[in-house]
């Protein structure tokens, strides 16, 4: 066998064993809004089964303090199964039932599980933890959203909720009023009320006293972020540093470069990049394969002194073109006594911004607005909390960087636009970000986690160098 083919026959095995990875776990159970509620009832009215519940409600009552009253009320046709020790037996039943099912369980830890006799009535009553949160003055449910790490452990399909009684009725606090729809349910007055049999996991529920669908929407953006940032924070950190330091470093030393005549074979920062571009990845995949101590000391070695070299490279040509500018101005600058000398008038660091010192105002509006676009496109995905665009905004921020270093290589040839360069570093360094955080909402599947897996640490340094160079060399021929 060649050693094309090995490679890819190596290449092919660790995706059939990724995938294998993914597919293997305990088998899920579906959850339950009220577990057993009516099966219970029917069982202890009437040990054959022959009593049946004519008709089912339940009634979660949320509170802004977080908790929730969960009532299930089940009318019974025939109340000659009904009798004094009715009630003791449902709870003991349904604790049995929780224990012992194979198939089903309940959605939520059932607290303070009581049951009682109301007329031709049975009432199941229970309270359940950390329901609620605030957000922007609105009480946001977030427990039906199974998506933000609120899943039980052995739970891996998120399937959806099965509703045990006829009807779910979701009564926000006293004095407030839904302020966003719920896919699959009506809301009706002050209620949320399910008919069918099941809700989706990706539910969430806002309440207030007054506000609107905008004012709904930024409660749960507030709500998916604080779960959705720091999940997507830790892998897209180093990708949005990487592609942040090449980005600067070529939107700032190249336009230089190519004022003055830029030629590839003459570039060795060119040269030092172009090949470490490929290096780079092929060891963090050995690194993944066969990890050992000194590899790793060696990857993050010729890391380390690649970074260093490429900012020495640029500290050096800063320094070259101040010496430059100088000399074309009329060479060293004059002595000047302490007597002739004016005292300098210190200013702040952002005065000194302000007055261009280090930056060209529109420089600053670009870089400000930029970065103000990617905190909108972050909030709109944590608003979709149904994940209708998530998996688009994940395609285009996966192909963004690709983009900005492509337009950064067109843009060097041109020393006047430092705004849109500056636009398209702030656009680099966001892809790895806005990827990962739409990801993480959606939800994202086994597919997702090795595109993740490949592009953020792999895809990223490789594209970025091939396709800035590329760009650069076309638009200086």
């Amino acid at each position: 066998m060649s050693s094309r083919r090995r490679l890819a026959a190596a290449i092919l095995l660790v995706a059939g064993l990724a995938l294998l990875s993914g597919c293997s776990g305990p088998a899920s159970r579906q959850e339950v809004i009220c577990h057993g509620c009516v099966d219970v009832v029917e069982e202890v009215a009437d040990g054959s089964g022959a009593t049946a519940v004519e008709e089912s409600a339940t009634h979660v009552h949320l509170r802004a303090s977080g908790d929730a009253r969960f009532v299930a009320r089940m009318t019974i046709g025939n109340r000659d199964g009904i009798n004094g020790t009715t009630a003791e037996r449902v709870v003991e039943r349904l604790r049995a039932n929780e224990r012992d099912s194979d198939r089903s369980r309940a959605a939520f830890e059932r607290l303070d599980l009581e049951a009682r006799v109301e007329g031709d009535e049975v009432v199941v009553t229970y309270w359940v933890e950390s329901m609620t949160e605030r957000h922007f003055g609105a009480v946001v449910a977030d427990r039906f959203f199974r998506a933000g790490g609120e899943a039980r452990s052995d739970e891996i399909d998120r399937a959806p909720f099965r509703i045990g009684t006829d009807r779910l009725v979701v009564h926000g606090p006293d004095g407030t009023t839904p302020l966003v729809d719920v896919p699959g349910a009506a809301v009706q007055g002050d209620r949320v009320v399910w008919n069918g049999d099941e809700m989706s996991t990706r539910t969430y529920l806002v309440f207030g006293d007054s506000g609107s669908q905008v004012h709904g929407r930024a409660a749960v953006a507030a709500t998916v972020f604080g779960w959705a940032g720091p999940q997507a924070f830790d892998p897209s950190f180093v990708p949005v540093l990487v592609l942040a330091t090449l980005a600067t470093a070529f939107a700032y030393s190249y336009p230089r470069r190519v004022e003055t005549g830029w030629r590839p074979g003459d570039d060795w920062l060119f040269k030092m990049l172009v090949p470490g571009a490929f290096v780079l990845p092929i060891g963090v995949v050995l690194l993944w394969l066969t990890p050992s101590p000194g590899l790793t000391v060696a990857v993050l070695l010729s890391a380390v002194a690649g970074i260093w070299l490429a900012a020495r490279s640029v500290r050096s040509r800063f320094g070259t073109d101040e010496a430059g500018t100088r000399a074309e101005a009329g060479g060293q600058p004059a002595t000047v006594t302490a007597r002739s000398q004016t005292p300098a008038v210190r200013r702040s660091i952002g005065q000194r911004i302000a007055d261009g010192e280090f930056f060209e105002r529109g420089d600053v509006f670009a870089v400000i607005a930029s970065v103000a676009t990617v905190a909108a496109v972050t909030a709109v995905v944590a608003a979709d909390f149904r994940g209708t665009y998530a998996g688009s905004a994940k395609i285009a921020a996966a192909l963004l960087p690709f983009v900005a270093f492509s337009a950064l290589g067109y843009l060097a040839a041109d020393r006047r636009r430092t705004a849109h360069r500056a636009v398209a570093v702030v656009a680099a360094a966001a892809g790895p970000w806005l990827f990962q955080f739409a990801s993480t909402v959606e939800g994202g599947d086994l597919l997702t986690g090795l595109a993740a897996m490949l592009l953020l640490p792999l895809g990223y340094p490789v594209g970025a160098v091939v396709l800035f160079y590329a760009a650069l060399w076309f638009s200086t021929r």
